[in-house]
């Protein structure tokens, strides 16, 4: 591969500017997809796996919180947040789109 077709690196894997594409795409063909979706998502479409075959979501999950951090795209709001009244808790920060 040449460096163009893979010009980032993240959480052990290489992705080329038309993975990251694919992921872009994917996170505004689903707007309303928690973190944890679109990683599974993602994973399924890049053939991102272990060898036992189950899908690398945690680690797409940290490749693109980096990639948002180095301004590469634009993921969703977390769906929850610790609040700093009570760190143990939970709060939502936007509902979930499939109900309680």
């Amino acid at each position: 591969m040449t460096s163009e077709a893979t010009a980032w690196r993240y959480c052990g894997r290489s992705f080329s500017r038309a993975e990251l594409d694919q992921i872009r795409e994917l996170i505004a063909a689903n707007p309303a997809a928690l973190r944890a979706e679109l990683s599974r998502l993602v994973c399924a479409k890049l053939g991102w796996s272990r060898e036992d075959g189950r899908l690398k979501d945690m680690s797409c999950r940290v490749a693109m919180l980096r990639m948002q951090a180095d301004g590469l795209l634009q993921l969703p709001l977390r769906a929850t947040a610790i609040t700093t009244e009570n760190p143990g808790a939970v709060a939502p920060l936007r509902p979930n789109p499939r109900g309680p």
